[in-house]
């Protein structure tokens, strides 16, 4: 079958149904982007409780009595270690200045009240999870045992974020695997319907002594043709929404993230109709065989 043919039956059964035509490019749109933006969600919810996890710091209380010289030695060891991206000696004057100012002056405690030096630790963005954490902080106590007296965290929060993260990873995969499934037989019964409209071309066909695939083949070149179309259509869409929808959680997704959602789900959509087609063509040509 040349490319001219092809154009013309496929022009000629578009217009014999433009309507199933129109509902195809409907349907893939609407999935496509029902299914993006729920998976959005999820991406920028789990993206920003890692933003919120990016702000803890560990902190290694040290000796009251340790000199400059080894508390600065003990920080350059610290930031060695495996997991950690940076480690900072906070001195008794800074300390005093950030106590201050989360709780309001305090200088009539000063000259009685002391407060440790200590080293604050960032740490890999992988390990911002409670059992690692809990991990670092047992191992950095053992190796600085004698000069430090405590590793502490912010147990309960970090915890409160591994929940949250369980809860988004489980719930959202529920969420949108259940509405691929509605899609997927959504797209079936549409397909369907526009397969069962295009039958008696499809007979038609087979009477003229064209083969199975070359029967189907315009039907499905349209169906295929649609699908792209909605599909594009969907990322433009979401693209429309992202810059002008006004919702601030779409900007934790990049625009190649979602293109290559839309695409994934157009090509599973695209394979979804040569299969139906080819089935279809398969039936009738089973249906209208000599016996």
């Amino acid at each position: 079958m040349t490319w001219w043919f092809l154009m013309r039956a496929s022009g000629a059964v578009m217009r014999q149904h433009p309507w199933t035509a129109l509902r195809l490019i409907a349907t893939s749109l609407v999935g496509i982007l029902v299914i993006v933006m729920s998976a959005s969600w999820v991406l920028a919810q789990l993206r920003q409780v890692d933003q919120e996890a990016s702000t803890i710091r560990v902190e290694m209380f040290l000796l009251p009595e340790l000199a400059d010289s080894v508390a600065m030695s003990t920080m350059k060891v610290v930031r060695a270690h495996p997991g950690i991206t940076a480690a900072r000696l906070v001195r008794e004057s800074e300390a005093w200045d950030e106590f201050s100012s989360s709780v309001g002056p305090m200088d009539d405690l000063r000259p009685v009240v002391h407060l440790p030096q200590r080293i604050r630790i960032w740490v890999q963005a992988e390990l911002m999870r409670a059992d690692s954490l809990a991990m670092l902080a047992s191992d950095l106590r053992t190796t600085h045992s004698m000069v430090a007296t405590d590793v502490v965290w912010p147990r309960e929060y970090v915890q409160a974020l591994d929940a949250r993260r369980t809860d988004l990873v489980l719930l959202g995969s529920i969420a949108v695997g259940s509405i691929i499934i509605l899609s997927l037989l959504s797209w079936i019964g549409t397909n369907r319907t526009f397969l069962a409209s295009a039958t008696e071309s499809i007979k038609a066909s087979t009477t003229l002594g064209s083969s199975r695939l070359a029967a189907v083949l315009p039907t499905m070149f349209v169906m295929a043709l649609t699908t792209i179309v909605g599909s594009a259509l969907a990322y433009g869409c979401f693209v429309g929404l992202q810059q002008y929808g006004g919702l601030a959680w779409m900007m934790q997704v990049h625009h190649a993230e979602a293109l290559q959602w839309c695409a994934v789900l157009c090509a599973a959509n695209v394979l979804l109709v040569v299969w139906q087609s080819v089935r279809t063509a398969g039936r009738i040509a089973k249906v209208r065989r000599p016996r």
